[in-house]
């Protein structure tokens, strides 16, 4: 025991207020019971049942009172930049919000009857717990100390360990919640390792080019066959009211791996799309001509590529023929991607 009290005592560079703090903290908490303990007005088992109550009363308020806020307007990221998609549940802190404006409001409006309210509820309770009806001033003096020493120690003691304490821990359980763990690091270690290795593999006219499910590869510039749907299909985007358009994702971990959706829609409301779109693509993927049927006014494909390509589609059962070049600045690919 003294050596314990040694170390609260002893000033610690990181937390010597926190220590500080727990100790007298502690110390009050203590005094009070000794007290309640130690009175013979009333029961003291049913006094320090009510203490008990108070306490953890105070102290429940000022957890609520001491919950951290999240910026709503900040979105987790990590090391490299890029957005978590998990994001913190913040209904407790809801709650908590709710809650403390409740307690200050009425606690303000109803301000100057507060002591007459206290007063009242020690007399009722005095009334109940005192050993004798010659006691019952004593214990309406005793009940009333209670009912306000004990919310107010706990009170303090709820939201500066809050704030001090729980706080750092919910913002280390958030930071790691948006860090990917040691496996999928090693994960993603592992398969970067095996792509080069793939590519290190290949012949030299089959450098850049890979082919795995929907993954198109990456073609090599310069050559005739490196972009055979170029030209193929009109070069426009946009024609008889319809209109090809793109968009992508980069992939996390993954060098230049896009998700992309490829999407058919109509421009002209008097000419909605129906039927199905047949969709051109690199012929290295394993189906390179997918036929994808019109579902609310839209034909979307989705698929994964490492580099630019063109892509054709073939809509109105072949009447209209669009052609859109992923290497485009204005779709949004990055510069490695385009150049790919």
């Amino acid at each position: 025991m003294f050596t314990t009290f040694k170390q609260i005592f002893t000033p610690n560079p990181r937390d010597a207020f926190g220590a500080r703090f727990t100790f007298v903290l502690l110390l009050l908490v203590l005094v009070g019971v000794i007290i309640v303990g130690w009175q013979r007005v009333a029961s003291p088992v049913v006094a320090f049942l009510l203490a008990s109550a108070c306490l953890a009363l105070g102290m429940l308020v000022g957890f609520l009172f001491g919950i951290p806020k999240i910026l709503q307007g900040r979105q987790p990221t990590d090391e490299q930049g890029r957005s978590s998609q998990h994001r913190p549940n913040t209904n407790l802190e809801e709650i908590s919000d709710w809650l403390t404006k409740i307690i200050v409001g009425l606690g303000l409006v109803q301000l100057k009857t507060i002591p007459g309210r206290v007063q009242e509820t020690s007399e009722y309770i005095a009334g109940k717990i005192a050993t004798s009806p010659l006691q019952i001033g004593a214990a309406t003096t005793l009940t009333g100390s209670i009912l306000v020493y004990f919310p107010v120690v706990g009170f303090l003691g709820g939201y500066l360990v809050t704030r001090m304490y729980l706080s750092n821990a919910i913002r280390e359980a958030d930071e790691r919640l948006n860090e990917p763990s040691d496996a999928m690091k090693e994960i993603v270690k592992n398969v970067q390792e095996s792509i080069s290795k793939i590519e290190a593999t290949l012949p030299v006219a089959q450098q850049d080019r890979i082919e795995k499910g929907l993954v198109a590869p990456r073609s090599v510039k310069g050559t005739d066959n490196d972009d055979p749907q170029k030209g193929k299909w009109g070069g426009l985007e946009e024609r008889n009211g319809r209109r090809l358009s793109a968009r992508g994702k980069k992939i996390p971990f993954l060098g230049s791996l896009y998700s992309i959706v490829l999407t058919v829609e109509s421009t002209d409301s008097d000419k909605p799309l129906v039927g199905n779109v047949k969709f051109h693509l690199h012929p290295t993927f394993i189906n390179s001509t997918p036929i994808i049927f019109v579902k609310d006014g839209k034909a979307e494909l989705t698929l994964t590529a490492w580099g630019a390509f063109t892509v054709g589609a073939e809509a109105d059962d072949g009447a209209t023929t669009l052609e859109l070049d992923l290497s485009d600045p204005k779709w949004g690919f990055s510069e490695e991607f385009r150049s790919l």
